[in-house]
């Protein structure tokens, strides 16, 4: 069976995925199946460059993505390990707050915004 047969059919036994994990891994999960089925689709068809604003959308998607991984990690460590939790809590908000600065600017500062954002992460972390 097709990675695309199997995501699809993944989408339609929500239920049973429901039973044993939080709501937020289920959509989680289908999230990331249906990126990577579109995705492999595009490039089946021989779409190798994405367009400019999909590398935004893209983008978005994996700070919401990755949002998610530090929630996750947070709820999912021992909490005698206070020093990691709050790492991950503060990992998770900080990703939270560059989806909301992602999804917040106007149209026409998608040009922008990339390079922006770049700078802020760059001039944070001390990379360049």
């Amino acid at each position: 069976m097709g990675i695309q047969k199997k995501s699809a059919r993944f989408d339609t036994d929500v239920p049973a995925a429901r039973a044993n994990n939080f709501p937020l891994l289920v959509d989680h999960v289908s999230r990331e199946a249906n990126y990577f089925r579109n995705r492999l689709a595009e490039l089946n068809l021989g779409r190798l460059e994405p367009l400019p604003d999909a590398i935004i959308d893209e983008n978005v998607f994996f700070l919401r993505i990755m949002a998610d991984h530090a929630k996750f990690i947070s709820h999912l460590l021992d909490p005698s390990e206070r020093k990691l939790v709050d790492q991950a809590n503060n990992f998770s908000h900080e990703f939270d707050q560059l989806l909301f600065q992602a999804k917040t600017w106007s149209p026409c500062d998608r040009s922008l915004r990339l390079s922006l954002c770049w700078t802020n992460s760059s001039i944070r972390t001390g990379y360049r």
